[in-house]
C-alpha cells in the first residue's frame, strides 16, 4: 500500500478546513441530497462527502457506509488532493498503490473510486466528494465532469455555511449589544430616579420645611416676625434656583443652531440641477435652530424637484431673508403657471404639509415670471 504524500500547503490547508468548523458535525440535509445525486448519477453504491484532517479522513455526508471516518493513511481521497483533475481507479485491485489496502481488501471492498476535490475559496484542497463500487468501473469525459460540478456545489454549500453562521454570529452580537445598551440605559434611569428624589427629599423638601417653619414662628412672634419673614423669602429664593436647576439636570436645555446660509450654499454647491440656482442672504442667517434650517432646506429641496420636472427652467433664483420670521422666494423663468396648476404642485410636492406643519404660509406671485413666496415662523 502506497501512503500518499501530504500536499505543500498542508499547515495553511487544516488551518482553513478548521475555520468553517465543520468536522464532527451531525448530518445536514444539503449535503446528504448531494452524495444521493451522486449514487443516482453514476449508480455508484457509495457516496462520500470527505474532509480530510490530520489524521483521519472524516465524512460529512456519507451514503452505503456505516463508518463515520477512516485513518488517513488508508485514505484514497488523500491522493486525489494531490492532483488538480479527477482522480479515477477504474480497477483497485489492480492498482498498486490501493491493491493491499484495507479499505480494497476488507469490508468496503473499494473496487472502483473517483473523487474530485473541494477546493475553498483560498485554494486550499478540503477532501472531495468521492463515488464508490464495488467492482472496476470506468467514467465518460461527461460524467468526469458531473463530479467536478458537484464539488462546486459542496464549495458553494461550505460557503453558504460559513457566511450564515457569520450572519448568526453577527446577530447575537447586536443582540447582546442591544441589551447591554437596554441595560446601561435601565441602571441610567435609576440613577437619575435616585439622583431625582434624593434631591426633592433630601435638599428642596428640607427648604420648604424651614421656609414653613420660620412662617409659623414668625406669626407668632411679633418681634421676630420681619426678620423670619425675611429668612422664610431667602429660603424660597434659593429652592427656586434649586428647582430651576434640577429641571436642567432631568431635561437639559439646548439651543442648539445651524447656520441657514452655510447649510443651503453647502447643499447647492454639492447637487447638480439640470439648472444653475442664485441663491441671496438678507438678515440674522445664523441664529436659528437646527430643527428649523432642516426643515427650510428640505422645503426646497421639495420645490426645486418640481422645477426639475418642468424641463423648460433654465434658471432660478432664490431669496431668502430672516428677520422675525423667514421667507424664502423661489423664482424661476418656466412657463408660468395658472394658480390651480401651482396648488396641485405644492400640494402633491409635500411642500404646503411642511409649511402648514411649522405654523407657516405659501402664496403664488404673478408678476411676469413664476415665484412663490414661503413664509416660516422662526419659533
Amino acid at each position: 500500500m502506497l501512503i500518499a504524500q501530504l500536499p505543500s500547503d498542508e499547515d495553511l490547508r487544516l488551518i482553513d478546513l478548521a475555520s468553517y468548523d465543520l468536522l464532527d458535525t451531525p448530518p445536514e440535509k444539503a449535503f446528504d441530497e448531494l452524495v444521493e445525486l451522486a449514487c443516482q448519477l453514476f449508480d455508484c453504491p457509495v457516496s462520500l462527502i470527505t474532509l480530510l484532517d490530520k489524521n483521519r479522513q472524516w465524512f460529512k455526508s456519507k451514503r452505503g457506509i456505516d463508518d463515520t471516518e477512516t485513518p488517513r493513511e488508508y485514505s484514497f481521497c488523500s491522493h486525489a488532493i494531490l492532483g488538480d483533475d479527477v482522480m479515477v481507479v477504474n480497477d483497485a485491485r489492480r492498482d498498486e498503490r490501493f491493491a493491499d489496502n484495507p479499505l480494497v481488501t476488507g469490508k468496503l471492498q473499494i473496487g472502483f473510486y473517483a473523487g474530485a476535490s473541494i477546493i475553498s475559496p483560498a485554494g486550499h484542497k478540503l477532501g472531495t466528494i468521492c463515488i464508490i463500487d464495488h467492482k472496476p468501473k470506468k467514467l465518460t469525459a461527461i460524467q468526469t465532469r458531473a463530479l467536478t460540478i458537484l464539488s462546486n456545489q459542496v464549495t458553494l454549500l461550505l460557503e453558504l455555511r460559513a457566511r450564515n453562521k457569520m450572519i448568526e454570529q453577527r446577530a447575537k452580537e447586536l443582540l447582546n449589544l442591544k441589551n447591554d445598551i437596554i441595560s446601561h440605559i435601565i441602571k441610567e434611569q435609576d440613577a437619575d430616579k435616585q439622583f431625582i428624589a434624593s434631591e426633592l427629599h433630601e435638599d428642596l423638601a428640607q427648604t420648604l420645611a424651614a421656609s414653613r417653619m420660620y412662617l409659623n414662628v414668625a406669626e407668632k412672634n411679633d418681634d421676630l416676625r420681619l426678620s423670619l419673614v425675611k429668612k422664610a423669602n431667602d429660603q424660597l429664593g434659593e429652592l427656586l434656583i434649586k428647582m430651576r436647576n434640577l429641571s436642567n439636570a432631568i431635561n437639559p436645555s439646548t439651543h442648539a443652531t445651524l447656520p441657514l446660509e452655510d447649510l443651503l450654499n453647502d447643499y447647492i454647491q454639492k447637487i447638480n440641477y439640470s439648472f444653475p440656482i442664485e441663491i441671496n442672504f438678507t438678515g440674522a442667517t445664523g441664529g436659528i435652530q437646527v430643527e428649523l434650517s432642516i426643515a427650510c432646506l428640505r422645503i426646497l429641496q421639495k420645490w426645486l424637484k418640481v422645477l426639475e420636472e418642468k424641463a423648460d427652467v433654465s434658471k432660478v433664483q432664490i431669496s431668502i431673508n430672516v428677520t422675525d420670521e423667514i421667507t424664502i422666494i423661489i423664482k424661476d423663468d418656466g412657463r408660468i403657471k395658472s394658480f390651480s396648476e401651482l396648488e396641485v404642485e405644492v400640494i402633491t410636492s409635500m411642500v404646503y404639509g411642511r409649511v402648514y406643519s411649522l405654523g407657516g404660509n405659501v402664496l403664488f406671485l404673478f408678476s411676469g415670471e413664476s415665484s412663490i413666496e414661503i413664509t416660516l415662523p422662526r419659533i
